[in-house]
């Protein structure tokens, strides 16, 4: 039987006791399990009805805040040290997908970077024409610390899941800390731009050329997609269009001027990752939906909704969490950190 009380004021986060021990609420393992199960999923406030529903005891949001801070800081400990160990097959591809996204923190804004696991299962084609991955085998990994950080944990997931580096697809929106980090740690990748970025980067540069929602800004920018997407020089025509542009002098704004010379520069720099064609011969996915959508249900939902400001340690201590959720080890972890057998 545990006791506590609550140690940090609902409204600025700020602890105002050091005592944790009371006699006044005795919290059990399966209980403490669960309110930090529901802490994760909803804010505090929302949780203290769940838990009396379910307990048919009290407990404030800051009791809650309190338990799973805890719980939290014992999952960021423990993080790199429950990876679900799985064995890969000889023939297996997987595909690498990191991206970035931001928490309100109390003193601004701050990235969570998040890496995705996934293996390939396999290809079908759908009724448009389309190929569509079919992927299983998820692990999921977000951290607020720096890219050099990021490295040496997805360095050590992948040792720990058995994953051969040669064997992966790694994908990511054009950011050069991506593209660096997958550099280091697996060198002999394929490394694919994600298609909706290239799409939006020739988009805008046909707009800047031909003027915001003009008719020939709408066919080119169709045309050079389609380019793209369907021969393996797309991204040197896009280029070579952007060039002439540029040598006659068609762009006199020198706002634009600077900001198409820059989308020049993205697609040239990531011109060997936009080989589509090549890429789906080979059955390899050219879009990043997978870590994208995931920012949204694994950091967002939780730790950026209205009002929400979190400390340093507090947003370790919830994304360590919300990891083991995702990867759908919180219980068997739970249980073994606790005792419960």
């Amino acid at each position: 039987m545990l006791q506590y009380k609550a140690s940090y004021c609902n409204s600025c986060h700020t602890r105002y006791s050091n005592d944790w021990q009371s006699e006044s609420k005795n919290i059990t393992p399966l209980m403490k399990c669960y309110i930090v199960y529901i802490s994760a999923r909803s804010p505090y406030d929302h949780g203290t009805e769940f838990i009396e529903t379910i307990f048919n005891q009290y407990l404030s949001s800051s009791w809650l805040q309190t338990i799973t801070k805890e719980v939290g800081g014992m999952a960021h400990e423990d993080i790199l040290e429950e990876v679900p160990l799985r064995k890969s097959q000889t023939n297996d591809r997987y595909i690498l997908q990191t991206d970035g996204s931001h928490i309100p923190m109390k003193l601004g804004w701050e990235e969570v970077k998040t890496a995705v696991i996934c293996r390939i299962k396999g290809i079908e084609i759908t009724k448009e024409g389309e190929q569509k991955v079919n992927i299983d085998q998820r692990f999921y990994h977000a951290t607020k610390d720096n890219v050099v950080s990021l490295k040496i944990d997805t360095k050590s997931i992948i040792s720990s899941l058995g994953v051969k580096k040669k064997d992966f697809i790694v994908m990511g929106d054009g950011a050069q800390w991506i593209w660096n980090m997958y550099h280091e740690i697996l060198p002999n990748a394929v490394q694919v731009l994600d298609y909706c970025h290239a799409n939006a980067y020739v988009t805008e540069a046909m707009e800047i050329i031909w003027g915001e929602g003009s008719k020939e800004a709408k066919e080119s920018s169709e045309y050079m997609r389609h380019e793209i997407k369907h021969s393996n020089d797309g991204a040197e025509r896009v280029m070579k269009a952007i060039d002439a542009c540029i040598d006659n002098k068609v762009i006199c704004d020198d706002k634009k001027k600077d900001r198409i010379k820059t989308i020049r520069e993205y697609l040239s720099r990531n011109k060997d990752r936009m080989r589509y064609k090549k890429f789906r011969e080979m059955e390899i996915p050219i879009g990043t939906g997978l870590v994208e959508s995931t920012q949204k249900w694994l950091i967002q939902a939780r730790m950026k909704r209205s009002g929400m400001h979190w400390s340093q340690s507090g947003s370790r201590e919830m994304l360590a969490l919300q990891v083991f959720l995702a990867n759908k080890n919180y219980v068997t972890w739970f249980k073994k950190r606790f005792g419960m057998g």
